[in-house]
């Protein structure tokens, strides 16, 4: 397969703290990459930065390099033809992101006539067939964003990045507004647009179960760093470094508790990016801390399955 998206040492800094700190993956066409931590990790920054939509009081340094071309270095002319077009984005909260006085299929058809050089008539004719595939069919084009719920909603905004076929597909917690039959026909649709189109995925969610049935690999995030990423199925099984492991235990999917019980916790809390500790970012909250651990961050070790801890949980 064909590397679409190579990102290396991004690091995003606000006065002179690195929020993301050297992160580094790639993404393959077809692939699915899930990534995971707790809120504060990094995960919807890295999804800015990837998209060049960074607030002005951040700056960032390192490669992004889509189709070869590093992204990093464009201006913002020039990111704007790739932005929708080569590389899009399913953001969070969809009733920010869309423009509450324009109707609905409008907002679809915007890139397609931006992007692709569209007429009116045709683009909106394609963006009624993109609101009927994203489940939309008995919702008219012409409604506004205050008429639908927070699900269609959600499916809006996956028709407007869907819209100009892009190579990279970012949906940032796009499952939140759903309930689960929803969130299962949506997940059902983006993967055969994947498989379809080799369309890459980056899935960022807490929903481990979700990332456990369609993602190739999985990203742990800890406090902008990456703590642990490889495939899916290896990531799951080994859960190598501790937070992985307490991610797990912290929920349904990684627990054997009984009905009623509470689940286990981690200690303490994401370090606040201006006061990371100097060695590892998780020693603080770690039951396996050592002395060395508290000395300097640990590099990212491995080869498919790479883990940034001195002493990894062993292999069950």
């Amino acid at each position: 397969m064909t590397k679409l998206l190579e990102v290396a040492d991004l690091r995003v800094h606000a006065r002179g703290a690195a929020l993301l700190d050297g992160v580094g993956f790639s993404l393959e066409a077809g692939e699915t990459l899930g990534v995971v931590g707790e809120s504060g990790c990094g995960k919807s920054l890295l999804a800015l930065a990837l998209m060049g939509l960074l607030p002005t009081s951040l700056t960032a340094s390192g490669s992004v390099r889509l189709d070869g071309a590093d992204l990093l270095g464009l201006a913002e002319r020039d990111m704007c033809r790739v932005r929708g077009a080569r590389i899009a984005m399913v953001f969070q909260e969809p009733r920010l992101a869309l423009n509450p006085v324009q109707a609905i299929g409008r907002q679809v058809a915007e890139g397609m006539r931006l992007h692709l050089g569209l007429g009116r008539a045709t683009a909106d004719a394609r963006a009624r067939t993109l609101l009927d595939r994203v489940g939309l069919a008995a919702v008219s084009a012409d409604a506004y964003p205050h008429m639908l719920s927070g699900g269609q909603l959600q499916r809006v905004m996956i028709a407007v990045a869907l819209a100009c076929d892009p190579a990279v597909l970012i949906a940032d917690e796009f499952s939140t507004a759903l309930d689960m039959t929803t969130q299962a026909q949506i997940v059902a649709l983006l993967a055969e647009v994947a498989h379809a189109t080799h369309m890459a995925l980056m899935l960022i969610t807490h929903d481990l179960g979700l990332v456990s049935h369609v993602a190739d690999r999985t990203m742990v995030l800890y406090a902008g760093r990456v703590a642990e990423i490889g495939p899916t199925r290896t990531v799951f099984a080994a859960r190598l470094h501790p937070y992985t492991q307490g991610l797990f235990a912290a929920t349904l999917h990684g627990t054997r508790a009984a009905p009623g019980q509470m689940l286990p916790t981690i200690p303490g809390q994401v370090p606040n990016p201006f006061a990371r500790p100097a060695g590892c970012a998780f020693a603080p909250r770690c039951g396996r801390v050592r002395a060395d651990c508290e000395a300097a961050p640990p590099a990212l070790e491995g080869d498919l399955h790479r883990v940034a801890c001195l002493h990894p949980l062993p292999v069950a």
